[in-house]
């Protein structure tokens, strides 16, 4: 981003399903600037008439590989508004953390270890670290070494957390699963892999059982306390249509 933003302009943050997304418009709004996020498909047209003075491209846990990964007007990009869109770059794996390089707007940092599981988390990650560009403007000194202990400390309780065999995950919409999915064709055997799963019945249940059945053994289903909650029976014959009890 090569223009500073002052607290009468906006910033807005592309939506791709990042988790991150709308922990960096609350950080930008922080700083006193006013921050909102749009979904990714907005129309270069829509964006004109927002004229925002820089945009955040938050990532997410779709594969830019992917046949249905989510893409953005390419004339935005000929807009002549500054886009901060940090890239992951020589993403490593492990079942357990991930690691990547990253080019920044002033630096390239070289083998960043998030310590949380997923390769979704290194897009993730460049989130976090576009609004940390944005503090340095800001006037914040955040030294990189800083930067490495934030990432390498950093914990989030039931996003694929381990509890000996058991795999805690709180995906509650479509990208998330996908970031689920990805991560469980990588390090989780279908064979011995049961499922324990209890949905809303306001959310995509119909497409998040679709990708999961073909991962998982079988499936057990719950109904959480909670007035939106989806009947555990009706979840389950979701499942069944799909071949998995």
């Amino acid at each position: 981003m090569s223009t500073s933003v002052t607290p009468d302009q906006k910033v807005i943050v592309f939506d791709f399903g990042a988790q991150y997304g709308q922990l960096i418009a609350r950080r930008v709004r922080d700083l006193g600037v006013y921050s909102e996020i749009v979904p990714c498909d907005i129309s270069a047209d829509e964006v004109r008439e927002i004229a925002p003075a820089a945009i955040i491209l938050s990532g997410g846990p779709a594969s830019v590989y992917a046949p249905d990964a989510p893409t953005i007007d390419p004339e935005v990009l000929s807009l002549g508004i500054p886009v901060l869109d940090p890239d992951a770059e020589n993403v490593r794996e492990t079942s357990r953390n991930v690691t990547f390089d990253v080019r920044m707007p002033d630096e390239m940092i070289k083998n960043l270890t998030v310590s949380l599981r997923g390769r979704h988390q290194a897009e993730n990650a460049c989130a976090a670290l576009g609004a940390l560009h944005v503090l340095r403007q800001r006037g914040f000194a955040i030294p990189t070494e800083a930067v490495r202990r934030g990432m390498a400390d950093v914990r989030w309780p039931g996003r694929l957390e381990a509890f000996g065999h058991i795999l805690l995950d709180g995906a509650h919409n479509d990208p998330g699963v996908r970031a689920l999915c990805a991560y469980c064709d990588k390090w989780l055997p279908r064979e011995k892999t049961v499922l324990l799963t209890g949905m809303m019945a306001d959310k995509e249940t119909q497409k998040m059982a679709q990708r999961l059945a073909p991962r998982v053994r079988s499936v057990v289903c719950a109904q959480p306390k909670l007035p939106r909650a989806m009947d555990a029976a009706a979840l389950a014959a979701e499942f069944t249509a799909l071949g998995v009890h």
